[in-house]
């Protein structure tokens, strides 16, 4: 059931709250009290990646280049051949590759345009066949160590909704400085969403310094209900994020919300069922590889593994 058939928030007037308590936040009144699911959470989606091919019943195979509405993304072609099946896990795989020439047509905002461009690298990329809404999303993998190659898993989908469980991107800092001590260590989580439909995306980042995720496998685990994301990697709370919060910037959660009250909305907060991504690309510009990034780089994946409340 859509949220806003449920409890129905009227907005009334915008709030300016502290960034780090609440993103996009405009205030509103509920005319319903809040309702928690306390159902059990059972496995409803699972890929052990134990076979020697991908599963093309659970996922879709990206090809060809993916660009968003201004026609800006990392510069490679997506191609099957570097999505490898082997030894109980799947890889994907990033690769310099000779110089590849492509034509392709894709749409641009609202039209449909045609483009040929040179491409020096291949990327991989799946993503689920099926959508999910709330539930437990958690993936078990091994990063890659390499300068400008990315990583991440996440979930999109319509109006722009989306969430970034992990995003490993290696970036220089605000003084254009490189650190290669930050490679596959700062963990970058976000929550996104076109909340009012004018092509304005609301997103909510966060990030922090973590171990080297590419010197062993590590879970990651997103916790998403109608009120409340929670992020966690290997069973520990690393951030949450929650629909409502008060007029103060405190979190609100099912069981606090109540009728005829005012709250702060969180626009950024994702309303939509969403499929599974999962990614290793190339970046681009002054994050581009250079000599010492080692080709090919393989992002390794255990399992992936959906649950309901059911």
């Amino acid at each position: 059931m859509n949220l806003f058939k449920l409890i129905l928030p009227v907005i009334v007037a915008s709030t300016v709250l502290k960034a780090q308590t609440v993103c996009n936040g405009k205030t509103v009144m509920l005319t319903d009290d809040g309702i928690c699911n306390d159902l059990p959470y059972q496995l409803v989606f699972e890929d052990d990646f134990d076979g020697n091919s991908l599963d093309t019943s659970k996922w879709e195979a990206m090809t060809g280049v993916v660009r968003d509405s201004e026609h800006k993304i990392a510069q490679q072609w997506y191609a099957k051949e570097n999505i490898e099946i082997s030894n109980g896990t799947l890889k994907l795989i990033t690769k310099r590759d000779t110089l590849i020439n492509q034509c392709y047509d894709i749409w641009i905002k609202n039209r449909m345009e045609s483009f040929c461009e040179d491409f020096h690298f291949t990327a991989a990329q799946i993503n689920s066949k099926k959508s999910f809404s709330h539930g437990k999303i958690e993936i078990s993998c091994k990063l890659p160590k390499a300068k400008g190659v990315a990583s991440s898993f996440w979930t999109f989908g319509g109006l722009a909704n989306e969430i970034d469980i992990f995003e490993f991107e290696n970036e220089n800092n605000v003084f254009n400085k490189y650190d290669p001590d930050k490679l596959s260590r700062v963990h970058r989580m976000n929550s996104r969403t076109d909340f009012d439909q004018n092509y304005i995306i609301e997103d909510c980042p966060n990030s922090y310094n973590g171990p080297d995720f590419s010197a062993s496998f590590h879970t990651f685990t997103l916790v998403w209900t109608p009120h409340k994301l929670e992020w966690y990697v290997d069973g520990k709370l690393k951030r949450v994020s929650t629909l409502f919060y008060s007029l103060l910037g405190q979190m609100v959660d099912c069981n606090g919300l109540n009728a005829h009250h005012l709250y702060v909305l969180n626009r950024s907060f994702p309303l939509s069922p969403m499929n599974i991504i999962i990614d290793n690309i190339i970046q681009v510009g002054k994050n581009a590889p250079d000599g010492s990034t080692p080709f090919p780089n393989y992002f390794e994946v255990d399992y992936v593994r959906f649950y309901a409340q059911q």
